[in-house]
């Protein structure tokens, strides 16, 4: 079904993928996931030691709220008289009862959303006399149909290092990245490995061409993993058409573009034919994807560079728009490095310079 592609398609290929050492990434309950994304107290915010303070300042809250005004130096001594009132504490249980409650609330209200917004899609397409495709009602019936439904797994070979963002409540919290000296050392030192390995045409290293398999749980049972390891089997036999894609390109209404862009971005159509031949659709679609970030970026850039200079301004919010759109381009490059396209050296090497260079 990708025969017909196109670059501009970011076509997704089917979640379709060789057996390997699984590298489970720990799941975390849910109630201390919550509990680790609550607002802690600050330090800077504990209470007063000076229990008279503490009692003053509550006096006053009590007595503006009352209509009472500022308060006056009497009404302060009386506070001072009374005792303080604390609010009785709750038993961390109950505390983790209600948020675990709250959170399947929140779960039960997102699934209705989820309903209500594909009900309201199916509506307007009944309205303006639209349907899905006889290709996609395929897709979707193969889909539902296959032994792969259920699998959940990545083989991305930089997610297995690196992480990513969305690891939150997986075994790599976020946080502030280490000294670039040494995250620069030590993936030099993974990749010149896998370069020596590629240049002595060995691809079953990590790097090069070892499989690996990212299981969203601790505990995958025997059966769990051979479908893990088919389904990344059957991902290697996806084909693209390059005769399809340039058909279908010519088909399109030209983009009026200068040569200037125009030229780099039909030199980069060109190098993707040649460099990934039409049965590596997946490295092709993650190479494509690395570059396809950069001219957002460079967009951005020059206009933060205009703005600090005082030449234009005019156009601040369109770095919004490139940043969502750059936002955009970098989830289409995880998709394809979660199916494998990062595997191998050469195509990990080609896809940090060429963008750079594009």
């Amino acid at each position: 079904q990708t025969s017909g592609a196109s670059p501009r398609d970011r076509l997704h290929p089917s979640r379709t993928m060789t057996h390997a050492s699984i590298s489970a990434r720990i799941a975390t309950p849910r109630a201390d996931l919550e509990r680790s994304i609550l607002p802690r107290r600050s330090s800077r915010a504990r209470l007063p030691r000076d229990g008279a303070r503490t009692t003053t300042e509550h006096s006053r809250r009590v007595e503006h709220s009352r209509g009472a005004g500022t308060p006056t130096r009497a009404s302060r001594g009386a506070a001072l008289a009374r005792p303080a009132v604390t609010e009785p504490s709750r038993s961390r249980s109950s505390v983790d009862d209600e948020i675990e409650s709250l959170a399947n609330a929140r779960d039960e209200a997102q699934a209705a959303l989820r309903a209500a917004q594909d009900a309201y899609a199916e509506a307007c397409a009944r309205r303006d006399g639209r349907c899905a495709s006889r290709s996609e009602d395929e897709a979707d019936v193969l889909f539902n149909a296959s032994p792969y439904v259920d699998v959940r797994c990545e083989y991305g070979y930089i997610q297995s290092n690196a992480g990513l963002y969305i690891d939150v409540s997986k075994t790599r919290p976020p946080g502030v990245p280490r000294n670039a000296l040494e995250l620069a050392t030590e993936n030099f030192t993974r990749e010149l490995r896998a370069m020596r390995a590629f240049l002595s045409g060995d691809d079953s290293v990590p790097g090069n061409g070892e499989p690996v398999i990212l299981a969203d749980k601790p505990d995958v049972s025997p059966t769990e993993a051979s479908l893990m390891s088919e389904l990344r089997d059957a991902l290697a036999t996806l084909t693209l058409s390059n005769d399809a894609i340039w058909a279908r390109e010519r088909a399109r209404p030209e983009v009026p573009a200068p040569w200037i862009i125009k030229a780099p971005y039909l030199a980069l159509c060109y190098f993707l034919d040649v460099v990934f031949p039409e049965n590596r659709p997946i490295q092709r679609f993650w190479f494509l994807e690395t570059v396809a970030r950069m001219p957002y970026f460079s967009y951005n850039t020059m206009l933060t560079v205009y703005e600090l200079l005082g030449w234009w301004r005019r156009s601040s919010e369109l770095r919004r728009v490139h940043f969502a759109e750059e936002w955009n381009e970098y989830h289409h490059l995880l998709i394809h490095e979660s199916l494998g396209g990062d595997a191998l050296w050469r195509d990990r090497f080609l896809g940090v310079h060429s963008p750079l260079l594009y």
